[in-house]
């Protein structure tokens, strides 16, 4: 078994930028003692915040959401954060894995999404996407109970329809959660903002084209 991680001490990546450098060195050390426990080879991708594990179900799983989760807790409870998105990750209990829904597309449109990405925030791995904007792409993923999942290019390749197809079954699953409402705020001088407040993962995707 391998583990590959930089040297972090001082050095805290802007997506982190949440965290001080000790708290950031902390959470990569609880990171890698997790999935070393777990016996799965692994690389932590600092620059874009992405774990990839040598395992046969997901093996690229970004890390900004149990961030944020670790950053609301203390830090005696950041363990138990991550044993959870690591267990949810690996082996769901409520509904399919995503391995198994790499392989059924039929099982797979009910669970595919789009989340957005600035392009130079997507780890070095094939993955699905479409451009939606200069810099800005929409990414497939599997919604999974209880984390959100990115679909291997490889696994896409196995189902039967087309890239216009699934790319609009995934848009429906996005929009079918409903649009936020809409805060008018006046800020004089015939100006005026529109706020959006709460949401989802998929927040993002659900409000893109409603421009």
């Amino acid at each position: 078994m391998t583990t590959r991680r930089d040297d972090t001490a001082g050095s805290v990546p802007a997506w982190a930028a949440p965290f001080a450098p000790e708290e950031w060195a902390w959470f990569v050390a609880i990171l890698a003692e997790d999935l070393d426990r777990r016996g799965i080879t692994h690389r932590i991708d600092m620059d874009t915040g992405c774990v990839h594990a040598s395992t046969t179900g997901p093996n690229v799983l970004g890390l900004s959401n149990l961030l944020q989760l670790c950053r609301s807790r203390p830090r005696e409870a950041w363990a138990g954060a991550v044993k959870h998105h690591f267990d949810v990750a690996f082996d769901v209990k409520d509904g399919k894995t995503a391995e198994e829904l790499s392989q059924d597309w039929v099982l797979a449109r009910e669970q595919v999404k789009l989340r957005l990405y600035q392009r130079d925030n997507l780890p070095d791995v094939p993955l699905v996407t479409w451009e939606i904007a200069d810099g800005l792409v929409a990414v497939l993923t599997f919604d999974l109970p209880e984390t959100v999942i990115s679909v291997r290019l490889e696994d896409r390749e196995q189902w039967d329809v087309t890239d216009d197809d699934l790319y609009d079954v995934a848009l429906a699953n996005v929009r079918a959660e409903g649009l936020l409402p809409t805060k008018d705020i006046e800020l004089g001088e015939r100006a005026s903002l529109q706020l959006l407040e709460g949401g989802t993962t998929f927040f993002a995707a659900s409000h893109a084209w409603c421009a």
